[in-house]
C-alpha cells in the first residue's frame, strides 16, 4: 500500500481526471489500495513527521524517535500501548519510504 502511494498518490487526482476524459480507468488507479479509516491518523502522522528526518551527504535518515514522542504528546497519544503501536507503524512506513528513496537515488545515478 505504501509503495503505491509513494508512486501514485500525487497523481491520483490526475488519473481520476484522465479516466473521466478517456472513459477508461488507468491500471494504476484500478490497483489503488484503499487506506482503512483507522490508519488515516498514522498516515497523516508519518507525512507530518517526515520533515524531521536528518538529511546529508546523500543519506536520508530515519524519523527520530524523539520526534514521534513529541508528536504523540502534541496530539494526545498518552497510552503506552497506543504510543508503541504508533511508533512501530511509523517506523515500518519509514523503512519502506527510505528504501524507495535509496532506489530512486541509485536510478538517478547517485550512490
Amino acid at each position: 500500500m505504501l509503495r503505491w502511494h509513494l508512486e501514485w498518490a500525487e497523481r491520483a487526482e490526475w488519473l481520476a481526471d484522465l479516466a473521466e476524459e478517456e472513459g477508461a480507468v488507468p491500471a494504476a488507479l484500478l490497483a489503488r489500495p484503499d487506506l482503512p479509516e483507522h490508519l488515516t491518523f498514522v498516515w497523516d502522522a508519518f507525512w507530518d513527521l517526515s520533515n524531521d528526518r536528518a538529511l546529508g551527504f546523500g543519506v536520508v535518515g530515519p524519523i527520530p524517535w524523539s520526534s514521534i514522542d513529541r508528536y504523540a504528546g502534541r496530539v494526545g497519544v498518552s497510552d503506552p500501548e497506543e504510543f508503541e503501536r504508533l511508533s512501530r507503524l511509523i517506523r515500518a512506513m519509514d523503512t519502506v519510504w527510505r528504501e524507495r528513496m535509496r532506489e530512486d537515488m541509485k536510478t538517478a545515478g547517485n550512490p
